[in-house]
């Protein structure tokens, strides 16, 4: 049986598994995204339970890889969601993300927040 170790959290594969309700585990948050989540037990934390925090941390910390990653694990609904919800975005990471995902600006919370646009009526 082939066991691969990743920050402390094992990776089997299913043919090696006779338990029809194993689950893989698998390294949740890459090595390169670990400092986006300096604030969280990452040997705990799974992105795909709580992923409005997950897209907003690298929404507005993230790079490249970051993003591409995070394109990756959640739809684009998912990503728009957010970009139209948190209320924590910058008002700079809130416009840039609202233009690439063609989001009017209008349904920006952030930017509302912030003052910049007036509420939606």
């Amino acid at each position: 049986m082939l066991v691969v170790t990743c920050a402390k959290v094992l990776i089997i594969p299913a043919a090696a598994c006779k338990n029809s309700s194993f689950r893989y585990s698998i390294c949740m948050i890459p090595q390169d995204l670990h400092a986006l989540f300096w604030n969280v037990d990452l040997e705990t934390f799974d992105p795909i339970q709580y992923p409005e925090y997950t897209i907003f941390r690298v929404l507005e910390l993230g790079d490249r890889p970051a993003i591409t990653w995070l394109r990756k694990t959640f739809s684009q609904d998912q990503i728009k969601e957010v970009i139209r919800n948190e209320q924590r975005l910058s008002p700079r990471s809130a416009n840039f993300w609202a233009l690439i995902y063609g989001i009017p600006l209008e349904e920006i919370a952030a930017l509302r927040v912030a003052g910049i646009l007036l509420p939606n009526k």
